[in-house]
This record gives structure tokens, C-alpha cells and sequence, in this order.
């Protein structure tokens, strides 16, 4: 270790004193003080060069550090997480995806497969025709079908338009026009309003229809309910017709067919009123209705028959008016005609 410079002699006046002194015998050993300060200085040279090499060590380039065999030091520095992204800040994002970047070599060799297969189609020109004729099939199959279509159309429409007017016939009556119904139902050009509006007269024409038929067989039951006794057995026929002569053939078969006997006095009153029922009952067949108050009573009569004749019967079942059903047939005609008006603008 050197001495100290010239210029830091004024801190160490005790060495200077010695230096200046009169050295008698060179071969003199050192003081001791003087050993411990140069002890002191060697100690503290080496732990400040220390010091010095290393912090230095880090700003090293990484291959003179490799060279010298000096330790690498790895400074990790955490990395800040980024804040949690909130709904409003993944509205606000736009995503940008970057388009795939294609290899032009490749788009070229595929543009060049293409048009290679173009040419090919273009030179094979009897495909070409046949696709142009097979277009021009299909164009006029498209035709046919829609003339085709055009003359179902007009066939259903001329059918719906008979079948209305059947139903506005004033001859028709329910079975009648319960069958054309059935056969409007049917038709497919109608749409869903008029498909919905056909099943209810259709349903309403069997209604009444069934109702008919009920009302004609209770009437049959309440004419059977009315018998009477003849006084004998006698054919009175055999009195009136000839039994003798070219005749007589055929008087005895009109004798066997037809049976005439005499009644007594009160059941004139039961024969009026059974034909009077039968009467009622071939009416109804035809919708030709009874009067409204000659109906009424008679009805009234029967009810009261029926419970002097067997009280377990139940009430007659043939309405009291018949004014609902003949409105129900009214509206089965008017919606015939309404359809016809609305088929005809």
C-alpha cells in the first residue's frame, strides 16, 4: 500500500513528525502505532473495493460476467395484474380480430384450380347444352303445374258454387243440406276462416237432422199409446163386395188385405187424433212446422196422456216451439248465400 498523497499530509501530523526526524538506523523495526494504522487502511481499501465491485456487478454486460465467473444475480420484479374489467368497460371494448394472413402462393394455386375448372366446363359443351335443356324442362313443368293448379282452382270453385246453391234451394231440407256441407268441408282451395266456418253449419245441419229423427220416433211411441177396440171382428168388406162371379177373385184378396171393422162411438175422437199425428210427423220430414198455439195445446194433451197412461214415462221430448230449429235452418241458407255474394265480387 502507498503512502498517503501529499496533499492529505496535514491530517496525519504524527507521521509527518516521524518522517521529518532524524532516522538514525534504517534497519530499525517500525513502530507499532504506525503498523496499526496501515493495518487500518489495507482493511479498509479492500472492504470499500469490495463495496465498489459489487454494485457494479449488476450493470456488468452478461458475457464479461460469464467470462469472469462472477455470480449472475436475477432480479424479479412483480408484475401488476390490470384491474378487473367491469360490464360497462366489456360494452365499451371493441374486439379487433386480425384477419388470417393467407399465404399468396397458395390463393394463387387455388385462382388457378378455378379457372382450370371453368375452362374444363366451358369445352365440354354437350353438359352445357344438356343443363340448358333440362332448364328449359323444368321451366315448362312449371307451367303445366301452375295451369294445372289454375284449373283445380276453377273446378273447386265451380263445385263450392253448386253446392251453395243446393243449400239455397227452397226444396232442400237438412239431409240435403247436411251432404253438401260435407262436401264444402272437403274442398282444399277453401282457407281457414271458411274451413272453420263450414264444420259448424256441417255440425249444425246433423244436429238438427238428429233432432228431427228423435222428435218423428217420439211420435211414433205417443200414436201407439192410443188404441181402441173394435165391437166384433167382422169384415164388413164381405158385405159390400160381390162374392160370386168373374168378381169374386178379387174380392177375396181385397177382403184379406184390408180388414174393416166398426168402432165404437168415443174412439172417433182417438182416430182423429192419431191421423192428426201422423200428419205432424210426415210434416216435420218436409221442415213444414205445426202452428204455434194449436201445438201448444195439443202437446199439452199428449203430456197429460202420457201420464194417465203410465206415470214411469218421462216428459215428451218434442219441444214446445219450433221456431229455434227453423232459424238454425234459416242460418245454414244465408251463409250458402253469403258465400255465394263473396265468390261472386
Amino acid at each position: 500500500m502507498t503512502e498517503p498523497s501529499p496533499k492529505h499530509q496535514d491530517d496525519f501530523p504524527l507521521d509527518d513528525q516521524l518522517e521529518k526526524a532524524p532516522k538514525t538506523n534504517t534497519h530499525k523495526t517500525v513502530p507499532e502505532p504506525q503498523k496499526i494504522r496501515r493495518s487500518l487502511w489495507l482493511l479498509l481499501g479492500l472492504v470499500f473495493g469490495s463495496i465498489t465491485t459489487l454494485s457494479a456487478l449488476p450493470y456488468l454486460p452478461l458475457s464479461i460476467a460469464r467470462q469472469l465467473n462472477l455470480p449472475v444475480l436475477t432480479v424479479i420484479q412483480p408484475v401488476m395484474s390490470p384491474p378487473p374489467l367491469t360490464p360497462a368497460m366489456v360494452k365499451d371494448q371493441k374486439i379487433v380480430v386480425a384477419p388470417p394472413e393467407f399465404d399468396k402462393k397458395v390463393l394463387h394455386n387455388l385462382q388457378a384450380s378455378m379457372d382450370s375448372l371453368q375452362q374444363r366446363l366451358n369445352s365440354f359443351s354437350p353438359l352445357k347444352g344438356r343443363m340448358q335443356t333440362l332448364s328449359q324442362d323444368l321451366q315448362a313443368l312449371h307451367a303445366n303445374q301452375t295451369a294445372v293448379r289454375a284449373a283445380q282452382i276453377s273446378i273447386e270453385t265451380m263445385q263450392l258454387h253448386s253446392r251453395l246453391s243446393w243449400i239455397t234451394n227452397p226444396s232442400s231440407h237438412l239431409p240435403q243440406m247436411q251432404l253438401a256441407w260435407e262436401e264444402i268441408v272437403l274442398l282444399p282451395s277453401l282457407n281457414e276462416t271458411q274451413h272453420q266456418q263450414a264444420k259448424v253449419m256441417l255440425a249444425l245441419a246433423a244436429k238438427r237432422q238428429r233432432d228431427v229423427y228423435r222428435w218423428q220416433q217420439e211420435l211414433d211411441r205417443v200414436i201407439d199409446s192410443y188404441h181402441y177396440q173394435p165391437i166384433s171382428s167382422h169384415n164388413r168388406l164381405s158385405d159390400w163386395l160381390p162374392s160370386e162371379g168373374r168378381f169374386a177373385p178379387v174380392s177375396a184378396w181385397l177382403i184379406q188385405q184390408l180388414h174393416l171393422q166398426k168402432v165404437q162411438q168415443k174412439d172417433h175422437a182417438i182416430v182423429k187424433l192419431r191421423q192428426q199425428l201422423r200428419s205432424i210427423q210426415q210434416n216435420m220430414r218436409l221442415e213444414q212446422w205445426p202452428d204455434a198455439k194449436s201445438w201448444m195445446a195439443l202437446r199439452s194433451r199428449l203430456q197429460l196422456h202420457r201420464l194417465h197412461h203410465d206415470s214411469s214415462l218421462p216428459p215428451l221430448t218434442i219441444p214446445e216451439d219450433f221456431s229455434p230449429i227453423q232459424s238454425d235452418i234459416q242460418r245454414l241458407q244465408q251463409t250458402a248465400r253469403d258465400w255465394l255474394k263473396e265468390s261472386s265480387q
